[in-house]
């Protein structure tokens, strides 16, 4: 709906209390006029982020992960005539919530495979340049996993000590996703070299 578009593109902007109502009047002449009536408020930033259990990413990183997630989605203008728009500080729950899952792909790249980060919450709080957000994501980090225990199977022609030299990743080392992906492409790859075409 219009009212609802037009509230969505002033909340991306930093205008969080911006209320649109549209108001349609009587016909006439087969013609129905519209007025849309726009409180914009004031603008409302964001003032800190918090990371409640984050003890492994430090706040620098994981704020940078917020921010860049921001830039990427919400529209910037240091222009004072349509407000300062600061993607860095500006609060959109969707784009909030989205940033969720690079804090999770940091985690996991690190070895804690089943980190989680709760949808955030938002609470406004007075500060001396108005109000302001405070903005809280949930981490749950658990446990880091390792490689433990490397087993190939299925490999007739090749001697598995071979393999986990091309595979590459020792034992030991903190299981990260990346890395095994790029562990699985080299292996097939050095196979598809050597005539197997359909290796995986």
């Amino acid at each position: 709906m219009l009212f609802r578009s037009l509230q969505e593109v002033y909340a991306r902007r930093g205008w969080a209390d911006a209320r649109v109502r549209v108001v349609a009047g009587a016909p006439t002449d087969g013609r129905r006029p519209v007025r849309v009536y726009v409180h914009e408020g004031r603008q409302v930033f964001v003032r800190a982020l918090r990371f409640e259990g984050a003890t492994v990413i430090g706040r620098e990183e994981l704020t940078e992960l917020v921010e860049s997630a921001a830039r990427a989605e919400l529209p910037s203008s240091p222009r004072p005539d349509r407000g300062y728009l600061l993607p860095e500080r500006t609060y959109d729950p969707a784009v909030y919530a989205g940033a969720t899952s690079r804090i999770v792909e940091a985690y996991r790249e690190r070895g804690y495979l089943d980190a989680t980060v709760a949808t955030p919450t938002a609470s406004r709080v007075r500060a001396a340049e108005g109000e302001r957000f405070e903005v809280t994501f949930r981490v749950t980090e658990g446990v880091r996993s390792f490689i433990d225990e490397l087993v190939f199977d299925g490999n007739r022609t090749q001697p598995s000590a071979r393999l986990a030299e091309v595979w590459g990743l020792p034992l030991g080392v903190p299981v990260s996703n990346r890395e095994l992906s790029e562990a699985r492409v080299r292996l097939a790859d050095w196979y598809r070299e050597r005539g197997h075409a359909f290796a995986r």
